[in-house]
């Protein structure tokens, strides 16, 4: 997600395909070695990306899929955005 006017861009990751650290990003038990060079093929990009787009002078916030599976969660979650927005501005 792009919010241009606050100079913000938004990622919101899945946490398997991304392999966060939570329950639904851990590495499958069959085909290991395929899913580990997968997931850092995926983190290195994501890291890539992230400092293209600072460089650029974006500020960069991203989110995990399970940050969003609660209210609770969710409200923290918007919380950072709304504090990365307030930052910008």
């Amino acid at each position: 997600m792009v919010l241009p006017k606050y100079g913000v861009v938004v990622f919101v990751h899945g946490c398997f395909w991304h392999a966060h650290s939570c329950q639904k990003g851990r590495i499958p038990g069959t085909r290991g070695g395929f899913w580990q060079a997968k997931f850092e093929g995926n983190r290195a990009r994501d890291a890539r990306n992230e400092r293209a787009l600072r460089k650029l002078g974006w500020r960069v916030l991203r989110i995990w899929e399970c940050e969003l599976t609660s209210a609770a969660t969710r409200e923290r979650a918007l919380a950072k955005l709304e504090r990365k927005i307030r930052l910008s501005a």
